[in-house]
């Protein structure tokens, strides 16, 4: 097991902001943290400055798709760098509509927060013109449901 900060939850409410690495460590001694670099939470850093849960009650990462779509590109970096020919990955079903949504038809193409990313108008996810494959990724996805693809990196 493997642990990436690029394949969690969006980061939205104090529910979704993850526990010091240090402390999780010991809970899951069988996961390997060493991609994790920083021990505090560095998603939800970038949006302390909307303040706390009381003061700032909107989205804060899922209305920034930008972000959301940076951390997409680096697990997919992340993946081509992988030697295994099958890996499973278990996220949250808002980071997976971001990831397959990402600049297609219909998604919001703007950040509120960061004017340094420039893949605006770039999709992540590439369907190659398969409408039928392209419509059940871009679905919202149900609770612990699972979904095959095949990732080809010509």
């Amino acid at each position: 097991f493997i642990a990436l900060e690029s394949v969690r939850e969006t980061v939205n409410f104090t529910c979704d902001r993850r526990r010091p690495i240090s402390e999780v460590k010991k809970e899951f001694p069988m996961v390997d943290f060493s991609q994790c670099v920083d021990d505090e939470d560095p998603v939800w850093r970038k949006y302390e400055h909307l303040g706390s849960q009381e003061e700032f009650t909107g989205h804060r990462e899922s209305d920034d798709p930008l972000a959301v779509a940076e951390r997409a590109r680096e697990f997919f970096t992340w993946l081509d760098e992988r030697s295994e020919q099958q890996i499973l990955i278990s996220t949250h079903s808002a980071y997976l509509w971001h990831l397959f949504n990402h600049a297609h038809p219909g998604y919001a193409e703007s950040s509120r927060y960061d004017d340094s990313i420039t893949s605006v108008a770039v999709p992540i996810v590439d369907y190659l013109g398969n409408k039928e494959f392209e419509k059940q990724m871009r679905a919202r996805w149900e609770n612990c449901e699972v979904r095959s693809m095949v990732v080809d990196y010509s």
